[in-house]
């Protein structure tokens, strides 16, 4: 026999630089793109809508699924806070996409930008911290929602976000700063895949470092000119690598519940037939006892409920005539009432009780049978049956 290697699989840590590689020089490719063409811009806002409009629904979706990952134990080890993050920069993008050209479009769209760096920077929340995740990262992302849409109720309070046809210092502060933000989430993420290899954790590393890239460059680009687009692009990148994480998590979880169903089919069908084994013993047996023994059940207060055809044909009595009664209707009066204090203080004390009993039958002659009382526990512990 010939002894066949497998293939070596890479290592956390070389799939780590592999993704932030790509992501690295995709910002890159965007800075050098942007040196060449110039000046060159285009200004077309219904397409810029619709790539807002798209990111944004995307992130919507993906934020849902992560929650519910978050309940299942699913996902990566901080589902929450970037959960929470991509709701805030989904609800300021979505807004962002449906104003017109002006302070307000590009306040909307930087505080998406800080929400979402503040947010997804908490996956470095202390561990004793993570159980409150859920009320701390909602209580953040109501309050950077309520910021950016500011921009409809206060507008005259908030700084200005274009001048001259650039961008201006707190425009800047908000982009840059958040950007930063999410690629200190990235470097997070990414150590949390080197310990535990969860490729989940990887694939939303390169999603924030898409976003903190974007955000980065905000401070090279003017409206409408190809760093702009460019980091629009990115942005998008961002919600496709999200989305692909949702479709992937989708498949798992499907496998692993059509698993799940098949292992309980299987567990279905063994204790089925197992009960149905169990069944036939269980006939076979009480064809036995119905041929070679008598027996009856009685519950606690001594009532029949149940007889086996012996009992029936030497007693002379039907079961319907049996059901219900208690034993005294076979009383011979052959044995004293002390005979009987003695069973039922045996059998109510656990203790099953055997003796030598002469009964009457229904057309009035005597029989012995050699009987046995055995009490029988329900799940109380208590005793349920004779």
């Amino acid at each position: 026999t010939k002894r066949i290697s497998k293939p070596k699989r890479l290592s956390p840590i070389l799939w780590i630089w592999i993704s932030l590689g790509i992501s690295v020089a995709l910002h890159a490719v965007g800075v050098l793109a942007n040196s060449i063409v110039g000046d060159m811009k285009w200004a077309h806002e219904p397409f810029h809508s619709f790539v807002e409009t798209s990111g944004a629904t995307i992130g919507l979706a993906v934020a849902g699924l992560l929650l519910i990952m978050s309940r299942l134990g699913r996902g990566t080890d901080f589902n929450v806070p970037l959960a929470f993050g991509l709701i805030a920069m989904s609800l300021l993008d979505g807004l962002h996409a449906v104003v017109h050209t002006g302070h307000s479009f590009v306040w909307l769209h930087s505080t998406a930008t800080f929400a979402g760096g503040v947010l997804f920077a908490m996956v470095w929340l202390p561990v004793r911290y993570r159980q409150r995740s859920l009320l701390i990262t909602g209580i953040a992302c109501g309050a950077l929602t309520l910021l950016g849409i500011s921009t409809f109720i206060v507008p005259e309070l908030l700084p200005a976000m274009i001048k001259k046809g650039h961008f201006t210092p707190a425009a800047i502060f908000l982009n840059v700063g958040g950007g930063l933000l999410m690629i200190a989430a990235t470097v997070r993420l990414a150590m949390a895949y080197r310990q535990t290899r969860n490729r989940d954790d990887l694939l939303f590393a390169v999603h924030c470092l898409l976003f903190g890239g974007a955000a980065v460059m905000f401070e090279q680009s003017q409206l409408w000119d190809f760093s702009w687009w460019w980091w629009h692009g990115l942005r998008l990148a961002a919600y496709a690598v999200a989305f692909v994480f949702a479709v992937i998590s989708l498949i798992h979880l499907q496998r692993e519940v059509q698993g799940h169903r098949d292992e309980l089919e299987d567990a279905h069908k063994t204790a089925r037939a197992e009960a149905d084994d169990r069944m036939r013993e269980l006939t076979a047996l009480r064809s036995a006892m119905d041929n070679h023994t008598l027996f009856s059940i009685a519950d606690r207060a001594g009532k029949i409920i149940d007889v086996n055809s012996g009992f029936c044909k030497i007693s002379g009595y039907t079961r319907e005539e049996l059901i219900g009664m208690d034993h005294r209707l076979l009383n011979s009066g052959h044995h004293s009432k002390t005979f009987w204090k003695d069973m039922w203080r045996t059998i109510s004390s656990g203790k099953p009780w055997r003796a030598d009993v002469c009964n009457r039958a229904k057309d009035g002659s005597l029989y012995w049978v050699d009987s046995t009382n055995i009490p029988q526990f329900g799940p109380d512990g208590k005793i349920e049956r004779y």
